[in-house]
């Protein structure tokens, strides 16, 4: 195999990706791995955030980035993103599902609010732009590729984030199920499991919580982000075009503590 022919494989020129929660953390990170293989990329990202730094980085690899603010809390918002989405790129060939938010707190104390919105932003809207995302495909006979940001602990739990915890165990299953409905369709779904990162999700934990939870977690360091690019860029590409159904652990072990 020659290097332009490794090199095409995991190239996605010509494509369009849309990333939610990439204004920042992991989502960043994927964002600009992707628009280095050639995608064109939507941001789609909380309405108070600023964006501009990863809208910056996608546009410095010569591609076209687009804002599009979302509140992926409230459900007609997320029924409304791959219309206003489509309104801005002629196509979509990626759906990456990536924002996440967690509330620390041991089980009793996890408030209903608490519950509605981590499972609303971690689990009901990836569901239903994924959703969405495989009936445009299918109606346009077009392949595609879905990938869905799971954790680690959607395979092992530790304490006091229980719902976070549960939505990604949900988000694991949703990927599996869908992988197996639609892989006749031409429509790769896969996960990633990230393990422990320096990522904007554990921005507000306190200093001693998260030295608890680095002793805790048993690793040499917390990842970072940038180290999530390749498998990224794996799952969109046509490398892993005989994938589909896998949540890929990237955790430096953990899972075999």
């Amino acid at each position: 195999m020659s290097s332009a022919v490794l090199a095409n494989l995991f190239s996605l020129k010509g494509k369009t990706s849309i990333v939610t929660g990439a204004e920042k953390g992991i989502g960043k990170a994927i964002a600009r791995g992707l628009a280095a293989a050639g995608s064109n990329v939507v941001v789609a990202h909380y309405p108070k955030s600023d964006p501009s730094s990863t809208l910056k980085i996608i546009e410095s690899y010569g591609r076209n980035a687009y804002s599009l603010p979302i509140d992926l809390s409230l459900k007609h918002n997320v029924e409304k993103m791959l219309p206003r989405a489509l309104k801005i790129v002629p196509s979509i060939e990626i759906l990456v599902n990536n924002a996440g938010i967690a509330t620390m707190a041991p089980a009793e104390n996890q408030s209903d609010d608490s519950w509605e919105n981590v499972l609303a932003v971690d689990l009901l809207a990836p569901a239903l732009l994924s959703r969405d995302f495989g009936r445009y495909l299918i109606k346009a006979n077009s392949k595609g590729k879905i990938i869905n940001v799971c954790s680690i602990h959607s395979f092992k739990n530790t304490p006091d984030a229980i719902p976070y915890f549960t939505a990604k165990g949900g988000l694991k299953n949703l990927t599996t199920v869908l992988a197996k409905e639609w892989r006749a369709k031409g429509i790769n779904v896969n996960g990633i499991a990230p393990g422990f990162f320096t990522a904007d999700i554990l921005s507000n934990v306190p200093e001693e919580e998260l030295k608890s939870l680095h002793d805790k977690s048993s690793v040499e360091k917390f990842g970072q982000t940038n180290e999530l690019i390749g498998v990224a860029v794996f799952l969109a590409s046509d490398a892993s075009d005989y994938v589909t159904g896998t949540v890929i652990p990237v955790d430096s072990g953990w899972l075999t503590n």
